[in-house]
């Protein structure tokens, strides 16, 4: 048994966009088969004041006794390895800037 536990961290205002949607399904179903033993956790804030959305994620995280917290804003874009690409940093925090909402994913 895995001692990972990914919380899935989603800040959003009211929707998320279609390709979020899509890329964030095809990496839970990239993980959870490559990695079955890990455990992802989605959790979703809604509202409009993004600091007290990480602060309440944050919160969730914590009471799910989460390993690891990834942040995906409703409009990124991710490649399906995107979890384990920031897992082998072995790293405390490991940071991407993403100043576009466009990825190269192929």
């Amino acid at each position: 048994m895995s001692d990972i536990r990914i919380a899935i961290a989603v800040p959003a205002r009211d929707v998320m966009h279609t390709h979020t949607a899509f890329d964030l399904a095809n990496a839970v179903g990239w993980h959870c088969t490559m990695f079955p033993d890990d455990t992802l956790i989605p959790l979703l804030s809604m509202g409009t004041l993004l600091v007290s959305q990480r602060n309440d994620l944050v919160r969730l995280a914590k009471e799910e006794t989460a390993s690891h917290i990834i942040w995906i804003d409703s409009d990124m874009r991710f490649p399906p390895d995107l979890f384990s690409r920031l897992l082998k940093h072995d790293q405390d925090v490991v940071a991407a800037n993403c100043p576009k909402r466009r990825c190269r994913c192929g």
